[in-house]
């Protein structure tokens, strides 16, 4: 049995879920035509605040910074006309993910998201290819989106 003491005070005897694991090596490709119907459904499903069953457990700023190293990418290759990523991007697209997963260690909202969202998947789904970089940042986008349509933070 798991022990959870926060800062409200010790809270012996409360029995917390076993910890997940974030698939770092399973390889997922993103459906073009259904992605945002995925982001809407992801974010619905995220944990709520007990204090207030509205409020997403993942801040807007949590997700903004997943966002953040997302967008470096998409910066990298939104001018490029080439199909096939460089070297470059790809070895950008791993110290991304490193990234992620440094996050999602830090904080359970942001391991709650990865698992849901399966953003490490589809990074790892993306290969060499462009158009699959591209279609994963519309995703991290729609995410985005759907956190702050679901969001009482102002």
């Amino acid at each position: 049995m798991a022990y959870s003491n926060n800062s409200y005070g010790n809270n012996f005897g409360r029995q917390q879920a076993p910890a997940r694991q974030v698939n770092i090596t399973e390889k997922k490709k993103i459906d073009k035509k259904t992605y945002v119907d995925l982001a809407e459904k992801v974010i619905a499903e995220l944990p709520r605040d007990n204090r207030d069953a509205n409020k997403i457990q993942l801040s807007t700023n949590q997700i903004r910074n997943v966002l953040s190293l997302i967008n470096e990418l998409y910066d990298m290759v939104r001018t490029d006309t080439e199909k096939v990523l460089s070297d470059d991007v790809q070895s950008h697209i791993q110290y991304v993910k490193m990234k992620i997963i440094y996050a999602a260690g830090k904080d359970n909202a942001v391991k709650t998201f990865l698992e849901k969202s399966l953003l490490i998947s589809y990074l790892n789904g993306i290969d060499d290819s462009r158009d699959d970089l591209i279609l994963v940042c519309h995703y991290m986008e729609a995410l985005v989106a759907y956190h702050r349509f679901n969001t009482n933070e102002k």
